[in-house]
């Protein structure tokens, strides 16, 4: 088929086309994820995970801070400070240089159970997002820690990271509904009710939003109004969060499979097994996925679905990133691992005293990683 033959055709599609629509470039192009920033759960709209970053030495820890409840979110960096929210419902500012603690800002009562952050950060501006197992939504003023509004926007738990820019903040609940809020206001510009839960992190492509929801369907949403374009059938359900590239939306459900769905077409282009159902999301970058299964980090060709190799470890993989001609990942055996991409030959290896229940960030040269439960609960910097 003519997707199989010209596949480095359609990698010129990852960002310019949605469903046969040049994505107008009216702004600046932001600058490319993990260069000065990671504003965003996986880096960029897309959700690919790509970091830009040079290249760090892998030399060791260059500092590490307690945060002092478990640590279960991917950090969010931009302006030289690290956001970090904590299932004690603290959301922790550290300097990216020092580890030194910018300020710490507790978002709910504090009593127990109530303001657990479970969501990756948003940055936009000068402005974090975070979700919460209550159902609201924090901004917080990025300097400071100043609590700026607190949307109760959703009616339960949000495991949903916010995207989304100055158009609006979006996200989803399991309130079965699909949520967009004024990123100044916090008042709601839409909702979206689905027949499921909604525990999926929003995709944006141009002025099109795209989430994967538990009643089988992936929701093709217009950003502006809210108005759902499609409803993508999938063969199962899911709360992974979808990759978009080449056309296609790649999502792990929960009957074991990794599918590429064909959002041209909006038909599932192929299917590869995998096992258990964890719907961790997967890393794209120049054809290739690379996706945690179980205990191991697989890559597939992103245009076939075939396995090119995979890499055993001790325990679940987390959601992986990629960088030049490295993907980095972590598992909870406790070990950072970095690996070639081309082979799959583990490069660096690091050794830490809790596992991870949350994958990597790269940002200037910097790794940072935030480990989970018993002595640990630290986010942690590796030059």
């Amino acid at each position: 088929m003519l997707r199989a033959l010209i596949p480095a055709l359609l990698v010129l599609a990852v960002d310019a086309v949605a469903l046969g629509q040049v994505v107008a470039n009216e702004k600046p192009a932001p600058a490319k994820p993990g260069i000065a920033a990671w504003s965003e759960y996986r880096g960029d709209p897309l959700n690919t995970g790509v970091s830009y970053s040079r290249r760090p030495a892998y030399k060791g820890t260059k500092w590490k801070y307690f945060a002092g409840s478990p640590l279960t979110s991917t950090p969010a960096v931009a302006q030289g400070i690290v956001i970090a929210p904590s299932e004690g419902g603290f959301v922790n500012a550290i300097d990216a240089a020092t580890g030194n603690k910018v300020w710490i800002r507790q978002c709910g009562s504090g009593a127990l159970g109530q303001g657990i952050v479970f969501t990756s950060p948003l940055i936009v501006g000068d402005r974090v997002y975070t979700g919460s197992k209550t159902g609201r939504i924090y901004c917080l003023d990025l300097k400071t820690g100043n609590i700026l509004f607190e949307s109760e926007a959703a009616k339960k738990e949000i495991y949903s990271s916010p995207k989304g820019d100055r158009r609006g903040i979006v996200f989803g609940s399991i309130d079965n509904t699909v949520h967009c809020i004024d990123p100044e206001t916090g008042q709601h510009k839409w909702r979206v009710a689905t027949h499921r839960e909604v525990g999926a992190t929003p995709a944006i492509v141009g002025d099109l939003v795209y989430v994967p929801c538990k009643d089988r369907y992936i929701y093709e949403i217009v950003y502006e109004t809210g108005e759902v374009r499609r409803r993508i059938e999938m063969p199962s359900t899911s709360n992974s969060t979808p990759v978009i590239g080449l056309g296609f939306a790649f999502v792990m459900t929960s009957a074991s499979k990794l599918v590429a769905t064909d959002l041209f077409s909006g038909k599932v282009e192929w299917e590869a097994e995998t096992t258990g159902d964890d719907q961790v999301t997967s890393a794209l970058a120049d054809g290739v996925l690379y996706v945690p299964v179980g205990a191991q980090l697989r890559a597939i060709n992103a245009v076939t679905g075939e396995k090119l190799w995979q890499i055993e470890c001790g325990h679940k993989v987390c959601p992986p990133i990629v960088n030049g001609d490295d993907v980095l990942f972590t598992a909870r055996d406790r070990k950072f691992r970095v690996a070639n991409r081309k082979t799959g030959e583990v490069t660096f290896s690091m050794d830490f005293e809790d596992g991870f229940v949350a994958g990597p960030v790269l940002v200037d040269g910097t790794v940072f990683v935030a480990t989970d439960v018993n002595s640990g609960v630290h986010v942690h910097a590796i030059e």
